[in-house]
């Protein structure tokens, strides 16, 4: 689905990156806006456990970015 998100947004896109490329850049390396924030993810009320540790985040992220860029083969 985000992999089509270009098509979504294709008349108000300019010249420059699809905004496809730009949300798997983001997701690629994942900076929040205050760091502290990844040291404190167990404090959040009902995250599920799995999403405590930054580096899961990092990582799960990581994984969507790619198979945001990498097409999709249709098997028979």
């Amino acid at each position: 689905m985000l992999a089509a998100i270009d098509a979504y947004y294709r008349d108000r896109r300019g010249e420059g990156d699809g905004v496809a490329t730009q949300v798997a850049r983001q997701l690629a390396e994942p900076r929040p806006r205050d760091d502290r924030t990844t040291r404190e993810l167990h404090r959040y009320k009902r995250l599920d456990a799995r999403w405590h540790g930054w580096k899961t985040v990092v990582a799960v992220c990581g994984a969507l970015a790619d198979r945001m860029l990498t097409p999709e083969v249709d098997t028979p």
